[in-house]
């Protein structure tokens, strides 16, 4: 990995492409009359897309180690009133997500975004519109070395906060990621190879706690988990 990325995993790890849905939006794209059987729903179905629908807050630590490093961000996210709380060593505070105006304010959401993306990916699949999908069955996935299917999602437009990344998900035959790639702007060089694992199911969904890369010495990991 370059420096320039180095420098990205030290102010909010990897910055993601479009900015979360309100819940309207997640709503109705989830309750959506869906009939295609592809890849990203067959994967956003098996992580219980479903059943966010039903959820009023979603609380959880995000932890990044690098080396040396450590970063630890605690969020609540009230998803019906689309607020959002940071605590954390720096900051608390409170915003709504559809009033941001100031610089400042963008880049704490900048890492929410960020943050629940690694938590929450799956479900982008279905609620990303700004996305071109597609799909490999025969692929190798870059840390075990086995074959899996691969689903390639790359964000376009302007839109959100870095536009142009892609994401390669290495997929099972129960349609479950094992692990996947951050693509910085789409070039084909992979910026960050990390696992999913550890998968817990808490009030329907199927959220993957530990993500990491042994060669890098890299771990992103999830605590205090709550869905209200």
């Amino acid at each position: 990995m370059n420096k320039a990325f180095f420098a990205l995993l030290l102010i909010c790890t990897i910055a993601v492409s479009c900015k979360a849905k309100s819940s309207s939006q997640q709503s109705q794209a989830t309750n959506s009359e869906q009939t295609e059987q592809d890849l990203a729903h067959r994967i956003a179905k098996a992580y219980g897309i479903e059943n966010f629908d039903n959820v009023n807050s979603l609380a959880f630590t995000f932890n990044l180690e690098r080396d040396t490093l450590k970063v630890a961000r605690n969020w609540v996210w009230n998803v019906k009133e689309n607020t959002v709380t940071l605590n954390s060593p720096a900051q608390n505070i409170t915003y709504r997500r559809d009033t941001i105006q100031s610089e400042a304010m963008k880049a704490i959401d900048r890492k929410f975004i960020n943050d629940q993306y690694w938590l929450l990916f799956p479900y982008h699949l279905v609620w990303d519109s700004s996305a071109i999908i597609t799909e490999k069955e025969n692929a190798t996935m870059p840390l075990a070395k086995t074959p899996a299917k691969m689903l390639t999602i790359q964000y376009q437009g302007t839109a959100g906060y870095s536009p142009g990344d892609a994401y390669d998900l290495y997929v099972d035959n129960n349609n479950m990621i094992k692990e996947w790639t951050y693509r910085k702007g789409g070039v084909a060089e992979t910026s960050l190879a990390t696992t999913w694992e550890e998968n817990i199911e808490i009030s329907g969904l199927t959220l993957a706690m530990n993500h990491k890369n042994p060669e890098s010495k890299f771990r992103i990991y999830f605590t205090g988990v709550k869905v209200e």
